[in-house]
């Protein structure tokens, strides 16, 4: 019966979102990673005095990790559109990607989608990819230790964040923006509302409709435009350095921590 009755909670998003509730209320603090959560629990009745935003920012150390000449010179005749994380469920967003390659090869026919990771979802992925016929040019490889993450992100043209919309991914961002910003490339990133604030705020990139594979390509081939890529690769770069670093976050982080003491 116990168990039966954990199924029953983990599968109720409603439990969830009253479970949350009740703990934040409780608590002294809760952090968040964007101000779009902050917003949500808010409107749930969560004292804003309580809700600290902290960003998942980079460290500006990342970009003194040595780079794998090998890894960068295994695509330096492609147009590479880079995804690297997590396979981990459907919302990433990564089946929108591998729609787009055929109308994306149509302008750009150098263009690889080079998915980077691992996840439960990678089979599902890889029949799309067989489906569509597209082996040659949708390269996965497998889960990289953290050390060769900027290497991948040095060979790539253009780098995506293609979430769908959901709860999740509308209070959240990842890591790896900043990454990419933080490196100088252009960023694609869904619609969600903090993927389109941070992207459009710095101007780093292109944003296209959450789950459309159309506009996921008719973005990208705009970055066909060697200048435009530079324009908004050195934007990112500028707006990490400036404001989306752990640095500068951390402090954020400690004054929490100092006012708790």
């Amino acid at each position: 019966a116990w168990f039966q009755w954990m199924i029953g909670f983990l599968q109720s998003p409603s439990r969830w979102a009253e479970y949350e509730r009740r703990c934040a209320l409780a608590a002294d603090r809760v952090v968040v990673v964007v101000d779009e959560a902050k917003t949500r629990l808010i409107e749930v009745g969560i004292p804003a005095e309580k809700i600290v935003v902290i960003e998942n920012t980079e460290d500006v150390s990342f970009l003194s990790l040595p780079l794998h000449k090998e890894i960068i010179a295994q695509y330096e005749n492609d147009f590479v559109i880079l995804y690297i994380g997590g396979f981990g469920g459907t919302h990433r967003g990564l089946d929108t990607a591998i729609e787009a390659m055929p109308t994306i090869l149509k302008d750009i026919p150098s263009a690889r989608l080079l998915l980077v990771g691992d996840g439960p979802i990678k089979p599902f992925l890889e029949k799309m990819v067989t489906e569509l016929s597209l082996e040659r040019k949708v390269t996965f490889v497998e889960w990289q230790p953290f050390d060769k993450v900027p290497s991948f992100i040095a060979a790539s043209t253009v780098c995506l964040v293609p979430h769908y919309s959901n709860p999740h991914t509308e209070s959240t961002i990842p890591h790896k923006l900043f990454q990419y910003m933080l490196m100088g490339k252009p960023v694609v990133v869904s619609s969600c509302k903090p993927l389109r604030r941070v992207v459009e705020e710095t101007g780093s990139g292109l944003v296209f409709e959450a789950g459309n594979s159309h506009a996921l390509a008719q973005a990208v081939i705009q970055l066909k435009d060697e200048g435009l890529r530079r324009r908004l690769g050195e934007a990112g770069r500028r707006a990490v350095q400036e404001k989306y670093n752990w640095e500068r976050t951390s402090r954020k982080l400690l004054r929490m921590y100092e006012q708790l003491g």
